[in-house]
């Protein structure tokens, strides 16, 4: 109460509560860059200790560890009683962010696209480029604010001038059949439904106590959530996650997650997910139901092919200070998972990815130290 207090005074005079934020905030990232500081050292000397510097506690400890040997292959595993008006496919396209497809393509591929995360439907500009930008549609749902903090692009992505982002102008939503769009945001997905456009759900799920399933979003049990399967737009996936083993604790609230440290509120997440992202959910979640699975842009903020880089060049292109001051401060930690599975999915007959994190196979000696951090 008394924090509240000085905090609603000193914000009645913005010129010093500006420079307080600023200081915190300095402060916050000193921290964060002296926890990746060690966390790269010890990967490299003791990997399995690499948790004890994860800074939202997000890494497993021993015991929270799968063996090598028990791990999953795909580490979400399907709830198929959860599952919502979706069926088996033959040959299936997964998109991410990444700049190494070029948007422009995306008609050259045949059967569904799914396209994940994606916080908006793409469009066309003057030039007849495909432009990705979230700042209209966010604007028109009222839900600009929660692009900050869910981490969504503010600008273009456009395949004929990567990096650009300058606001487009003059844009025509592009409407394909083939086009699902995958998310978990309830008004970015009315949203989508709005417009007319195809839209999976993925739920994430942890294990309880009682061998229930825990979402890691409690808005899953939402009426106004469920009430979007109504929809003939609509289809859902639900998995649960086998990343990690879990910790189980004496608090009865489910918005709780396990992690390294024990619990994690759910609520400090930007995606009520662990670090894996929202990309490697969804790629499990659908090999469920492809035979053969196409993926593109998976590249973890990579500018540049594994091939091209070295163990240290390629180590230190998994941090990103502006990527990870967006989403949450585990961008490397998140990194690790999604370089593990990058590879490991890549070996898979039914798996195709295009992406750089499909470029990993001369980096096994990093492969190598990334599964010491995860796996007993």
């Amino acid at each position: 109460m008394i924090n509240k207090k000085i905090k609603a005074y000193l914000k009645k005079f913005p010129f010093i509560w500006k420079r307080i934020v600023s200081f915190y905030n300095f402060i916050l990232d000193l921290s964060r860059w002296k926890d990746v500081f060690m966390m790269m050292i010890l990967f490299n000397l003791w990997p399995e200790q690499t948790y004890k510097f994860s800074t939202r506690k997000v890494l497993p400890s021993k015991k929270n560890r799968f063996f090598k040997e028990e791990k999953p292959t795909i580490p979400f595993k399907l709830i198929e009683s959860k599952n919502h008006n979706i069926t088996k496919m033959k040959e299936i396209n997964v998109l991410s962010h990444g700049s190494s497809f070029n948007l422009n393509d995306i008609n050259k591929l045949k059967g569904p696209i799914f396209l994940v995360s994606y916080g908006a439907p793409l469009a066309k500009d003057e030039n007849n480029n495909i432009i990705y930008s979230t700042e209209e549609f966010l604007k028109q749902e009222n839900i600009f604010h929660e692009s900050h903090a869910w981490g969504h692009s503010i600008g273009t992505l456009d395949g004929s001038k990567k990096g650009n982002r300058e606001k487009p102008k003059n844009l025509t939503e592009i409407k394909n059949e083939n086009f699902i769009y995958t998310h978990s945001i309830e008004k970015i997905i009315r949203g989508f439904i709005k417009r007319g456009h195809k839209v999976l759900i993925p739920e994430a799920y942890t294990v309880g106590k009682k061998g229930d399933y825990i979402p890691h979003d409690p808005g899953y049990s939402k009426s106004s959530y469920l009430n979007l399967y109504k929809s003939d737009h609509v289809s859902g996936v639900a998995v649960v996650d086998m990343i990690f083993k879990p910790t189980f604790s004496n608090n009865k609230t489910a918005n709780l997650m396990p992690t390294s440290s024990g619990w994690l509120y759910s609520g400090s997440s930007p995606s009520g997910s662990y670090p894996s992202g929202s990309f490697v959910k969804t790629l499990c979640a659908l090999s469920y139901f492809a035979e053969k699975i196409n993926v593109y842009g998976w590249d973890m903020l990579l500018d540049t092919s594994p091939e091209k880089m070295n163990y240290w060049q390629l180590l230190f292109n998994m941090y990103k200070y502006k990527a990870d001051k967006g989403r949450s401060r585990w961008n490397f930690e998140e990194a690790l998972i999604n370089f593990y599975y990058g590879y490991k999915f890549s070996q898979l007959p039914n798996f195709k990815i295009y992406g750089h994190m499909g470029k990993l196979n001369k980096h096994s000696k990093l492969i190598n130290r990334i599964e010491r951090v995860l796996f007993n």
